[in-house]
């Protein structure tokens, strides 16, 4: 009765993209935690552009494995509720092989994203008894947050889940989650050295290799990594002088 006696005016949303979406601490290489600031605009971007790079469509049913605290539990859990998909909310508990394959048959499963540790951990039970005599529905396994090797790949291939499509993930917090994505398949697994490469951008971002003078270095020379383009965070919360080291004009753009 209390709720029927209210207004039925829809409330007006004041929400800007320019609007903070989240904040997420990171520590980086410092050791000190650091609020990374990311707007509406760019998450929003980001998640159309992800989508597209999982080919997601209503019919997934997302694992959403990471903790809230990980700027990728954004990614796992508003991509597959924007396309229409499900989620599979994981919990709190510390998950065994064993529970990870009981969920991908009970709740059918098509897409997962896990940290390497776990992923090799899968790996390795799996090659030591695989258990895995079911059909099941997964397509795509996302892996990201470390440096992959080709071996690693290689052992993943030859188990029963192997499959799948496997898709390298990078992206600093402050690049808005995913920044890059590498799919990596076995002819990639073939002609990689040791660690598979990162991959190209995702969605509207670019990448520069530079040296420490800040040019473009030539192929096959080390340099740093340097993201630009609309989808970066804010900047770090109340952290001026961070932000302004960390987020620097982009001297290749053609933008005024």
């Amino acid at each position: 009765a209390e709720v029927a006696s209210q207004s039925a005016e829809q409330l007006a949303v004041t929400v800007s993209p320019a609007n903070l979406a989240y904040v997420i601490y990171t520590s980086g290489s410092t050791g000190k935690p650091k609020g990374v600031a990311v707007t509406h605009e760019a998450a929003a971007r980001h998640l159309r552009a992800i989508q597209e790079v999982f080919a997601l469509t209503s019919e997934d049913r997302f694992l959403q494995f990471a903790s809230q605290s990980f700027d990728v539990s954004v990614e796992q859990m508003l991509a597959p509720l924007l396309t229409g998909a499900s989620i599979v909310l994981r919990g709190d508990e510390v998950w065994s092989t064993r529970d990870f394959l009981k969920c991908l048959h009970e709740e059918r499963l098509t897409v997962v994203n896990f940290p390497p540790a776990f992923w090799q951990q899968i790996t390795q039970d799996l090659l030591a008894d695989d258990e895995l005599s079911d059909r099941c529905e997964l397509r795509l396994v996302i892996v990201g947050g470390d440096l992959l090797s080709a071996e690693a790949a290689r052992r993943w291939m030859s188990t029963s889940l192997g499959q799948a499509r496997l898709l390298n993930a990078y992206g600093p917090t402050e690049a808005t989650i995913t920044a890059t994505t590498f799919d990596i398949t076995k002819q990639a697994v073939a002609e990689a050295n040791e660690a598979l490469p990162i991959g190209r951008a995702v969605g509207s971002r670019v990448l520069y290799v530079l040296d420490q003078e800040g040019h473009p270095v030539p192929l096959g020379v080390f340099g740093e990594l340097h993201i630009g383009g609309p989808l970066l965070a804010r900047g770090y919360l109340n952290q001026a002088v961070l932000t302004a080291a960390a987020f620097v004009p982009d001297p290749f753009s053609r933008s005024e």
